[in-house]
């Protein structure tokens, strides 16, 4: 392999690194909803300048707001099991790596929950494990190919108890809103009054009018269709946005590979820059469709009470 040969592996390995932190940055939006791209940078082939760090992007973002308003008003535990049980015979790669960022999101709570989020995970199959995981409500899968998996949250607070049956990664930017409103709920139910403070934020009239455009029927649709729309709309538009980046770094890595063969070193800079800008950008596009969308999903659940 000559030297250009092999100057064109290292640009596109590094372009993939930088795709994979992308990858990263989706799925965390969730964590959590998203926890953050990988910071990425391009390493330039010997005699070439130094390497371009990526801007500082915290690898975990922040809960939002409506998640910590919610846990900053427990008065009394929640506890969390995490039941992540998973042939990993059978089980997708994928799969597995969406069970530890759930692991990740968590212990966010963990940490925002000032003592009050108590978190017990099983992550070894067992026969015990899996028919635990099935008294609490979890949902089997993966039945047609080995052994049965669980992958999913049991929540309790007091007396009362609720589960997220089965977590998919389809739906992992809704995951952060989906656990806070089952916390909320919780808490809501052994209070005195549903709307007690703390429970939930009050809904913006900006927000209640964007749920109302994106769910004009309001009073025929059920709590859980109308959440399945609001997700769906908010999992479209990470599809965009996913897609708009893909067509941006596709174009880059051309000129980045045209700038590595003519040796045009300024050039191969102001590429990589760009490139871990888009990243960044990205970042915070898809933070601010995670926060919206969980925005919506808290307005739609106090609309429906």
């Amino acid at each position: 392999m000559n030297a250009q040969a092999r100057e064109r592996v290292s640009a596109r390995r590094s372009i993939r690194a930088g795709e994979q932190a992308r990858a990263a940055v989706i799925l965390l939006a969730l964590v959590s909803f998203l926890l953050g791209v990988g910071g990425g940078f391009l390493v330039f082939h010997r005699g070439a300048p130094a390497p371009v760090e990526a801007p500082a992007v915290p690898q975990e973002a922040p809960l939002s707001a409506s998640t910590r308003a919610v846990l900053g008003g427990l008065d009394s535990p929640v506890t969390i099991r995490f039941y992540s049980l998973l042939d990993a015979a059978t089980v997708a790669p994928a799969v597995k790596e969406f069970s530890e960022r759930v692991a990740l999101l968590l212990a966010e709570y963990q940490r925002a929950g000032g003592g009050k989020i108590q978190v017990i995970r099983q992550t070894t199959a067992s026969q015990a494990a899996a028919a635990a995981a099935a008294r609490e409500g979890l949902k089997p899968f993966n039945l047609d190919k080995g052994e049965a998996c669980y992958l999913g949250l049991s929540l309790a607070h007091k007396d009362r108890t609720e589960s997220l049956p089965q977590l998919a990664a389809d739906w992992e930017p809704a995951l952060e809103a989906d656990l806070t409103r089952a916390i909320a709920r919780l808490v809501a139910a052994s209070k005195p009054s549903p709307g007690s403070p703390g429970t939930m934020l009050p809904v913006p009239p900006a927000v209640a009018a964007e749920v109302r455009r994106l769910i004009p029927n309001a009073g025929s649709v059920s709590l859980e269709e109308g959440l399945r729309l609001l997700r769906q709309q908010g999992l479209a538009e990470f599809a965009e946005a996913t897609q708009a980046m893909e067509t941006q770094l596709q174009e880059a890595e051309q000129r980045l590979t045209r700038a590595r063969a003519d040796n045009a070193a300024a050039a191969q800079e102001e590429i990589t820059k760009e490139i871990l800008r888009i990243r960044t950008e990205q970042a915070e596009k898809a933070r601010q469709i995670a926060a919206r969308l969980q925005a919506q999903t808290d307005a739609w659940t106090q609309m429906k009470q």
